[in-house]
Protein backbone atom coordinates (compact mmCIF):
# COMPACT_ATOMS: atom_id res chain seq x y z
CA UNK A 1 0.00 0.00 0.00
CA UNK A 2 1.35 3.32 -0.89
CA UNK A 3 1.68 6.51 1.89
CA UNK A 4 -1.30 8.30 0.17
CA UNK A 5 -3.66 5.21 0.90
CA UNK A 6 -1.81 4.63 4.22
CA UNK A 7 -2.79 8.59 5.23
CA UNK A 8 -6.71 8.46 3.52
CA UNK A 9 -7.16 4.95 5.78
CA UNK A 10 -6.27 7.67 8.77
CA UNK A 11 -9.17 10.01 7.95
CA UNK A 12 -11.92 7.84 7.84
CA UNK A 13 -13.40 9.00 11.14
CA UNK A 14 -13.60 12.44 9.76
CA UNK A 15 -15.93 13.70 8.17
CA UNK A 16 -14.98 16.70 5.28
CA UNK A 17 -17.60 19.41 4.24
CA UNK A 18 -17.58 22.55 2.60
CA UNK A 19 -18.67 26.24 4.31
CA UNK A 20 -21.06 28.44 3.04
CA UNK A 21 -17.78 30.50 0.96
CA UNK A 22 -17.37 27.14 -0.70
CA UNK A 23 -14.27 26.26 1.59
CA UNK A 24 -13.09 22.66 2.49
CA UNK A 25 -13.23 21.97 6.19
CA UNK A 26 -12.50 18.69 7.96
CA UNK A 27 -14.07 18.06 11.72
CA UNK A 28 -11.01 16.08 13.35
CA UNK A 29 -11.26 14.27 17.13
CA UNK A 30 -9.50 16.86 19.96
CA UNK A 31 -10.18 15.64 23.77
CA UNK A 32 -13.33 15.35 24.19
CA UNK A 33 -14.97 17.47 21.43
CA UNK A 34 -13.73 17.63 17.77
CA UNK A 35 -12.25 20.80 15.81
CA UNK A 36 -13.44 22.08 11.99
CA UNK A 37 -10.35 23.35 10.62
CA UNK A 38 -9.85 24.23 7.07
CA UNK A 39 -8.42 21.31 5.04
CA UNK A 40 -5.66 23.23 3.95
CA UNK A 41 -3.82 23.96 7.36
CA UNK A 42 -1.38 23.15 10.06
CA UNK A 43 -3.11 21.65 11.96
CA UNK A 44 -5.04 18.91 9.66
CA UNK A 45 -1.59 18.24 8.51
CA UNK A 46 -0.07 17.73 12.03
CA UNK A 47 -3.27 15.13 13.43
CA UNK A 48 -2.69 12.95 10.29
CA UNK A 49 0.90 13.33 10.09
CA UNK A 50 0.99 12.43 13.99
CA UNK A 51 -1.36 9.42 13.43
CA UNK A 52 0.59 8.22 11.01
CA UNK A 53 3.86 7.94 13.20
CA UNK A 54 2.23 6.44 15.88
CA UNK A 55 1.07 2.97 13.67
CA UNK A 56 3.85 3.18 11.28
CA UNK A 57 6.84 4.84 13.05
CA UNK A 58 7.15 6.87 10.07
CA UNK A 59 6.99 10.20 8.35
CA UNK A 60 5.07 10.36 5.12
CA UNK A 61 6.37 12.15 2.50
CA UNK A 62 4.83 15.95 1.67
CA UNK A 63 4.36 14.11 -1.96
CA UNK A 64 1.95 11.78 -0.74
CA UNK A 65 0.01 14.21 1.30
CA UNK A 66 -0.96 16.82 -1.23
CA UNK A 67 -2.24 14.11 -3.12
CA UNK A 68 -4.21 12.83 -0.94
CA UNK A 69 -5.81 16.85 -0.47
CA UNK A 70 -7.01 16.25 -3.96
CA UNK A 71 -8.99 13.12 -2.67
CA UNK A 72 -9.82 14.99 0.30
CA UNK A 73 -11.41 18.09 -1.25
CA UNK A 74 -13.49 15.43 -3.87
CA UNK A 75 -15.09 13.95 -0.64
CA UNK A 76 -15.77 17.54 0.66
CA UNK A 77 -17.67 18.58 -1.82
CA UNK A 78 -19.70 15.36 -1.87
CA UNK A 79 -20.74 15.86 1.67
CA UNK A 80 -24.31 16.10 2.87
CA UNK A 81 -23.15 18.52 5.88
CA UNK A 82 -25.14 22.07 4.62
CA UNK A 83 -23.22 24.37 3.99
CA UNK A 84 -22.85 27.26 7.06
CA UNK A 85 -20.52 30.08 7.56
CA UNK A 86 -18.07 28.99 10.37
CA UNK A 87 -16.94 31.25 13.25
CA UNK A 88 -14.90 30.77 16.23
CA UNK A 89 -17.44 31.79 18.48
CA UNK A 90 -20.92 32.52 17.38
CA UNK A 91 -23.25 29.44 15.42
CA UNK A 92 -27.62 29.81 14.49
CA UNK A 93 -29.95 28.18 13.08
CA UNK A 94 -32.83 29.43 11.09
CA UNK A 95 -33.36 32.31 9.18
CA UNK A 96 -30.36 34.88 8.65
CA UNK A 97 -31.82 37.88 9.98
CA UNK A 98 -34.21 36.08 11.99
CA UNK A 99 -32.63 33.25 13.78
CA UNK A 100 -34.67 30.95 16.05
CA UNK A 101 -31.40 29.65 17.83
CA UNK A 102 -27.84 31.01 18.42
CA UNK A 103 -25.05 29.41 19.74
CA UNK A 104 -21.92 30.97 21.90
CA UNK A 105 -19.13 28.69 21.47
CA UNK A 106 -17.62 28.27 25.31
CA UNK A 107 -14.53 26.79 23.44
CA UNK A 108 -13.66 25.04 27.17
CA UNK A 109 -12.24 21.47 26.98
CA UNK A 110 -15.22 19.97 27.55
CA UNK A 111 -16.70 21.29 24.19
CA UNK A 112 -19.90 23.13 25.65
CA UNK A 113 -21.84 25.75 24.14
CA UNK A 114 -24.77 28.16 25.37
CA UNK A 115 -28.22 27.69 23.49
CA UNK A 116 -30.09 30.65 23.33
CA UNK A 117 -33.46 30.97 22.05
CA UNK A 118 -36.69 33.12 22.74
CA UNK A 119 -37.55 30.70 25.37
CA UNK A 120 -34.48 31.18 27.15
CA UNK A 121 -30.62 29.55 27.22
CA UNK A 122 -28.76 26.16 28.67
CA UNK A 123 -25.43 25.00 28.66
CA UNK A 124 -25.14 22.11 26.29
CA UNK A 125 -22.50 19.90 24.15
CA UNK A 126 -21.54 22.02 20.74
CA UNK A 127 -23.14 20.79 17.52
CA UNK A 128 -20.29 19.27 15.15
CA UNK A 129 -19.34 21.58 12.43
CA UNK A 130 -20.77 24.58 14.02
CA UNK A 131 -17.46 26.83 14.72
CA UNK A 132 -14.13 26.88 13.52
CA UNK A 133 -11.41 26.24 15.65
CA UNK A 134 -9.08 28.95 16.37
CA UNK A 135 -5.51 28.93 17.96
CA UNK A 136 -6.37 31.91 19.15
CA UNK A 137 -9.62 31.58 21.41
CA UNK A 138 -9.53 30.81 24.91
CA UNK A 139 -12.51 29.84 27.20
CA UNK A 140 -15.55 31.42 28.36
CA UNK A 141 -16.95 30.66 32.02
CA UNK A 142 -20.22 28.83 31.78
CA UNK A 143 -22.83 31.60 32.39
CA UNK A 144 -24.79 32.08 35.41
CA UNK A 145 -28.38 32.97 35.65
CA UNK A 146 -30.65 35.18 38.23
CA UNK A 147 -27.55 37.77 38.50
CA UNK A 148 -28.34 41.30 38.51
CA UNK A 149 -29.12 43.56 35.54
CA UNK A 150 -26.23 43.99 32.68
CA UNK A 151 -25.76 47.82 33.33
CA UNK A 152 -25.80 47.10 36.73
CA UNK A 153 -23.04 44.42 36.76
CA UNK A 154 -21.09 46.41 34.14
CA UNK A 155 -21.39 50.02 36.35
CA UNK A 156 -20.45 48.15 39.09
CA UNK A 157 -17.16 46.89 37.53
CA UNK A 158 -16.31 49.95 35.58
CA UNK A 159 -17.66 52.56 37.54
CA UNK A 160 -18.15 54.68 34.10
CA UNK A 161 -21.01 57.28 33.56
CA UNK A 162 -24.16 55.56 31.56
CA UNK A 163 -23.67 57.59 28.40
CA UNK A 164 -19.84 55.63 28.37
CA UNK A 165 -21.99 52.23 29.33
CA UNK A 166 -25.01 52.28 27.52
CA UNK A 167 -23.00 52.24 23.68
CA UNK A 168 -20.40 49.75 24.95
CA UNK A 169 -23.37 47.47 26.19
CA UNK A 170 -25.41 48.11 22.83
CA UNK A 171 -22.31 46.96 21.13
CA UNK A 172 -21.92 44.05 22.96
CA UNK A 173 -25.43 42.49 22.51
CA UNK A 174 -25.08 43.54 18.60
CA UNK A 175 -21.51 41.25 18.97
CA UNK A 176 -23.86 38.28 19.23
CA UNK A 177 -26.01 38.49 16.33
CA UNK A 178 -24.78 35.74 14.18
CA UNK A 179 -25.10 38.69 11.03
CA UNK A 180 -23.82 41.64 10.50
CA UNK A 181 -23.33 44.25 9.87
CA UNK A 182 -21.73 45.35 12.84
CA UNK A 183 -21.03 49.05 14.58
CA UNK A 184 -17.48 49.63 14.92
CA UNK A 185 -16.81 50.80 18.25
CA UNK A 186 -14.24 53.49 19.16
CA UNK A 187 -12.97 54.69 21.94
CA UNK A 188 -11.32 57.70 22.29
CA UNK A 189 -9.91 59.70 24.90
CA UNK A 190 -6.64 61.33 26.56
CA UNK A 191 -3.85 59.66 27.41
CA UNK A 192 -4.55 57.71 30.69
CA UNK A 193 -8.60 57.39 30.22
CA UNK A 194 -8.94 53.74 30.81
CA UNK A 195 -9.22 53.30 26.97
CA UNK A 196 -7.12 50.10 26.23
CA UNK A 197 -8.28 48.83 29.41
CA UNK A 198 -11.92 49.36 28.41
CA UNK A 199 -11.08 47.69 25.58
CA UNK A 200 -9.37 44.68 26.38
CA UNK A 201 -12.38 44.56 28.98
CA UNK A 202 -14.59 44.14 26.10
CA UNK A 203 -13.48 41.86 23.95
CA UNK A 204 -12.81 39.40 27.13
CA UNK A 205 -16.13 39.38 28.33
CA UNK A 206 -17.07 37.84 24.15
CA UNK A 207 -14.26 36.67 22.76
CA UNK A 208 -11.11 35.68 25.26
CA UNK A 209 -7.64 35.79 23.37
CA UNK A 210 -4.25 35.08 23.53
CA UNK A 211 -3.20 38.60 22.98
CA UNK A 212 -6.93 40.63 23.15
CA UNK A 213 -5.99 43.95 22.14
CA UNK A 214 -3.04 43.82 19.79
CA UNK A 215 -1.62 46.98 17.39
CA UNK A 216 -3.67 47.19 14.15
CA UNK A 217 -1.90 44.59 10.99
CA UNK A 218 -0.29 46.62 8.79
CA UNK A 219 -1.44 45.33 5.84
CA UNK A 220 -4.73 43.79 4.24
CA UNK A 221 -4.09 40.67 3.80
CA UNK A 222 -2.67 40.11 7.30
CA UNK A 223 -5.52 41.97 8.76
CA UNK A 224 -8.06 39.27 6.96
CA UNK A 225 -5.55 36.37 8.25
CA UNK A 226 -6.48 37.62 11.63
CA UNK A 227 -10.43 38.24 10.96
CA UNK A 228 -10.60 34.08 10.33
CA UNK A 229 -9.36 33.37 13.64
CA UNK A 230 -11.15 36.04 15.40
CA UNK A 231 -14.74 36.28 16.10
CA UNK A 232 -14.00 40.18 17.58
CA UNK A 233 -11.66 42.65 15.83
CA UNK A 234 -10.22 44.91 18.78
CA UNK A 235 -7.36 46.99 17.90
CA UNK A 236 -5.18 49.37 20.26
CA UNK A 237 -3.78 52.73 19.76
CA UNK A 238 -4.99 53.31 16.24
CA UNK A 239 -3.13 56.33 15.33
CA UNK A 240 -3.89 56.22 11.46
CA UNK A 241 -5.51 54.33 9.11
CA UNK A 242 -4.81 53.34 5.59
CA UNK A 243 -7.73 53.79 3.00
CA UNK A 244 -6.60 50.09 2.34
CA UNK A 245 -6.95 49.10 5.52
CA UNK A 246 -10.12 50.80 5.93
CA UNK A 247 -11.78 49.12 3.53
CA UNK A 248 -11.02 45.99 4.81
CA UNK A 249 -12.17 47.15 8.15
CA UNK A 250 -15.65 48.60 6.53
CA UNK A 251 -16.21 45.39 4.35
CA UNK A 252 -15.27 42.30 7.22
CA UNK A 253 -18.52 41.28 9.08
CA UNK A 254 -16.81 41.01 12.29
CA UNK A 255 -17.41 43.20 15.55
CA UNK A 256 -14.79 45.77 15.66
CA UNK A 257 -13.38 47.98 18.48
CA UNK A 258 -10.40 50.71 18.18
CA UNK A 259 -8.83 52.48 20.96
CA UNK A 260 -7.76 55.99 19.30
CA UNK A 261 -5.85 58.86 20.71
CA UNK A 262 -7.75 61.89 20.60
CA UNK A 263 -5.59 63.35 17.60
CA UNK A 264 -6.52 60.18 15.35
CA UNK A 265 -8.70 60.88 12.58
CA UNK A 266 -11.04 58.16 10.55
CA UNK A 267 -12.15 58.79 7.11
CA UNK A 268 -16.03 59.51 6.20
CA UNK A 269 -16.88 56.03 5.08
CA UNK A 270 -15.87 54.28 8.10
CA UNK A 271 -16.68 57.31 10.76
CA UNK A 272 -20.49 56.49 9.33
CA UNK A 273 -20.12 53.05 10.41
CA UNK A 274 -18.78 53.67 13.87
CA UNK A 275 -20.25 54.22 17.29
CA UNK A 276 -17.63 57.05 18.65
CA UNK A 277 -17.61 57.13 22.68
CA UNK A 278 -15.34 60.05 24.51
CA UNK A 279 -13.74 58.45 27.57
CA UNK A 280 -13.64 61.30 30.19
CA UNK A 281 -10.10 62.09 32.00
CA UNK A 282 -9.62 59.82 35.04
CA UNK A 283 -9.57 61.12 38.22
CA UNK A 284 -6.65 60.19 40.56
CA UNK A 285 -8.80 59.00 43.21
CA UNK A 286 -10.86 56.69 40.31
CA UNK A 287 -7.44 54.77 39.13
CA UNK A 288 -7.20 51.16 40.25
CA UNK A 289 -4.55 48.63 38.94
CA UNK A 290 -5.35 46.65 36.35
CA UNK A 291 -4.87 43.51 38.15
CA UNK A 292 -7.22 44.66 41.01
CA UNK A 293 -10.12 45.41 37.99
CA UNK A 294 -9.46 41.90 36.12
CA UNK A 295 -9.74 40.24 39.56
CA UNK A 296 -13.23 41.81 40.02
CA UNK A 297 -13.36 41.51 36.10
CA UNK A 298 -13.51 37.55 36.73
CA UNK A 299 -15.53 36.97 40.05
CA UNK A 300 -18.35 38.75 37.49
CA UNK A 301 -17.31 37.50 34.45
CA UNK A 302 -20.16 34.13 34.50
CA UNK A 303 -22.93 36.42 35.48
CA UNK A 304 -22.13 39.37 33.02
CA UNK A 305 -21.83 36.67 30.30
CA UNK A 306 -25.62 35.33 31.70
CA UNK A 307 -27.37 38.76 31.47
CA UNK A 308 -26.06 38.99 27.97
CA UNK A 309 -27.50 35.45 27.01
CA UNK A 310 -30.69 36.43 28.67
CA UNK A 311 -30.85 40.15 27.05
CA UNK A 312 -30.38 37.89 23.51
CA UNK A 313 -33.06 35.62 24.24
CA UNK A 314 -35.25 38.66 24.49
CA UNK A 315 -34.23 40.10 21.23
CA UNK A 316 -34.93 36.80 19.68
CA UNK A 317 -39.00 36.92 20.82
CA UNK A 318 -39.10 40.70 20.28
CA UNK A 319 -37.04 41.19 17.14
CA UNK A 320 -40.50 40.81 15.08
CA UNK A 321 -42.60 42.42 17.56
CA UNK A 322 -40.36 45.90 18.02
CA UNK A 323 -40.89 48.83 16.07
CA UNK A 324 -37.62 51.16 16.76
CA UNK A 325 -38.93 54.20 14.81
CA UNK A 326 -36.36 56.40 13.16
CA UNK A 327 -33.27 54.06 12.69
CA UNK A 328 -29.43 55.04 12.15
CA UNK A 329 -27.19 54.00 9.28
CA UNK A 330 -26.28 50.55 11.84
CA UNK A 331 -30.17 49.72 11.30
CA UNK A 332 -29.71 45.79 12.21
CA UNK A 333 -27.62 46.21 15.21
CA UNK A 334 -30.47 49.54 16.52
CA UNK A 335 -33.36 47.11 16.03
CA UNK A 336 -31.19 44.47 18.05
CA UNK A 337 -30.93 46.14 20.70
CA UNK A 338 -33.93 47.67 20.86
CA UNK A 339 -35.62 44.34 20.84
CA UNK A 340 -33.26 42.90 24.13
CA UNK A 341 -34.49 45.76 26.15
CA UNK A 342 -36.72 44.34 28.67
CA UNK A 343 -40.15 46.24 28.52
CA UNK A 344 -41.47 48.72 31.13
CA UNK A 345 -44.56 47.44 33.62
CA UNK A 346 -46.74 50.16 31.72
CA UNK A 347 -45.82 48.47 28.05
CA UNK A 348 -46.84 45.02 29.09
CA UNK A 349 -49.97 43.05 27.43
CA UNK A 350 -52.75 43.06 29.89
CA UNK A 351 -54.39 39.87 30.33
CA UNK A 352 -58.56 40.77 30.95
CA UNK A 353 -59.81 39.58 34.09
CA UNK A 354 -62.24 36.27 34.03
CA UNK A 355 -64.04 35.93 37.25
CA UNK A 356 -65.49 32.49 37.53
CA UNK A 357 -69.84 32.90 38.30
CA UNK A 358 -71.04 30.26 40.65
CA UNK A 359 -74.70 29.86 41.73
CA UNK A 360 -76.08 29.77 45.65
CA UNK A 361 -76.51 27.00 46.49
CA UNK A 362 -80.12 25.27 46.64
CA UNK A 363 -80.00 24.20 50.14
CA UNK A 364 -78.65 26.65 53.27
CA UNK A 365 -77.47 25.09 56.22
CA UNK A 366 -80.32 24.61 59.00
CA UNK A 367 -80.31 27.82 61.80
CA UNK A 368 -79.35 25.98 65.40
CA UNK A 369 -83.11 25.49 67.13
CA UNK A 370 -80.72 27.47 69.91
CA UNK A 371 -78.94 30.33 69.66
CA UNK A 372 -76.08 31.01 72.20
CA UNK A 373 -77.01 33.46 74.43
CA UNK A 374 -76.58 37.21 73.58
CA UNK A 375 -74.58 39.43 76.55
CA UNK A 376 -76.50 42.14 77.96
CA UNK A 377 -73.85 45.10 77.25
CA UNK A 378 -73.82 43.65 73.79
CA UNK A 379 -74.54 46.90 70.74
CA UNK A 380 -74.93 46.29 67.27
CA UNK A 381 -75.15 49.38 64.98
CA UNK A 382 -76.62 49.42 61.77
CA UNK A 383 -75.62 52.15 59.14
CA UNK A 384 -77.16 51.80 55.49
CA UNK A 385 -77.63 53.99 52.97
CA UNK A 386 -80.85 55.04 52.61
CA UNK A 387 -81.62 53.15 49.11
CA UNK A 388 -80.05 49.81 50.75
CA UNK A 389 -82.66 50.28 53.61
CA UNK A 390 -84.95 47.20 53.49
CA UNK A 391 -88.73 48.01 52.75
Amino acid sequence: MNVRNQLLNLTTAILFFLDDGGTAFASIPRGLTESCVPLHSPELRAYLFGEYEKIYSAVPNIYAYRDLLHVLEAKANDSAVPRRSLDPRIAADGPRFHPETIYLNLANETGDAVEISARGWNVRSAKPFYFRASSESRALPAPEADGPALDSLFETLTGLPVEVRQPCLDWMLASLRPTGPYPILVLKGASGSGKSTLGRLLRQTLDPSRDPLPTLPNTARRLRAHAEKNRILAFDHVTHISRQLSEVLCTTAKPIVLTMPDRAKLDPELTSRATIVELPAMQPEQRRTEGELFAGFHQLHAQILGALCTRTSQALANLTEIKPGVLPRNADAAAWTTASTPLPVESLPVEPLHIEQRPLPLHLPPIPAQLPAIPRDFTVTFRLPLKDAPT
